[in-house]
């Protein structure tokens, strides 16, 4: 047994020293040099397809039975394609405690100007289809037909406003620049809790209750500022829409 072990370790090194074969029929049709392992993705920036031939054992013979020979293996390594939305930082600087920023200087509207006069008919027909009311309107009727809100209390008090985003986070988690020029304008209503994660109103003091922000999906037309080449669409995002009241299971005090 001995003996045995001896020729084995003595043949893998005379093997590992002549020239590798491996090597010789490794193939890659790229022009620069690119490594590859398996579970990883090539990095965005080598937008180019590794194509591998790399051979493998099927099977492993140790001297025991007929030795299987080793088959080739395909392995196709594709960069992924960049997502839509903002390259680079995940958010803008207005968006660090938020999900949509009002309009200030960082949005960039010159490049949406431009993305609109590249596809101005494919926008018009999107905004005419999204806001067959103009928001105005919308905004005469919320007022002249809730005035009850004036009238009592909610257990939850919230405060309610019509704002214009500029930059706004999609349900897919990615910062895009909402279309909102003075031909083209796009409002939300959005209704925040004013005492959010506090005890409710009117309840008795044996239940455990807090105010809830609410959230709704709103549409609205973005773009992307930053690939010009993208035609602008019609996103979804999540906007504060009430405040409610949770009550947990009712514990006694």
């Amino acid at each position: 047994m001995l003996r045995a072990c001896i020729i084995v370790v003595a043949w893998a090194c005379v093997t590992s020293a002549e020239a590798d074969p491996v090597a010789d029929r490794l193939t890659v049709r790229n022009p620069q040099p690119t490594k590859v392992v398996l579970g990883q993705t090539v990095p965005q920036e080598d937008s180019k397809t590794a194509h591998l031939t790399v051979p493998g054992a099927v099977g492993v013979s140790l001297g025991v039975g007929v030795p299987v020979p080793p088959l080739p293996v395909e392995v196709h390594v594709t960069s992924p394609a960049r997502p839509f939305g903002l390259p680079g930082p995940s958010r803008p600087g207005c968006g660090s405690n938020t999900k949509y920023c009002l309009i200030n200087s960082d949005y960039p509207l010159d490049k949406v100007n431009s993305i609109i006069d590249r596809y101005y008919n494919n926008v018009l027909h999107l905004y005419n289809d999204l806001y067959r009311f103009p928001p105005h309107d919308i905004m005469y009727h919320d007022n002249r037909t809730h005035g009850y809100r004036h009238g009592g209390h909610f257990v939850c008090e919230s405060a309610v406003q019509y704002v214009r985003p500029g930059w706004a986070q999609n349900i897919r988690g990615e910062w895009v620049a909402v279309i909102n020029t003075d031909k083209y304008p796009q409002s939300v209503r959005v209704e925040s809790c004013k005492y959010k994660d506090k005890r409710c109103e009117f309840l008795p003091p044996c239940y455990k209750s807090k105010c809830v922000q609410r959230y709704t999906y709103a549409k609205l037309l973005s773009v992307d500022p930053y690939r010009p080449e993208y035609k602008p669409t019609v996103d979804v995002f999540e906007i504060p829409s009430a405040c409610s009241c949770f009550v947990e299971d009712f514990i006694y005090y």
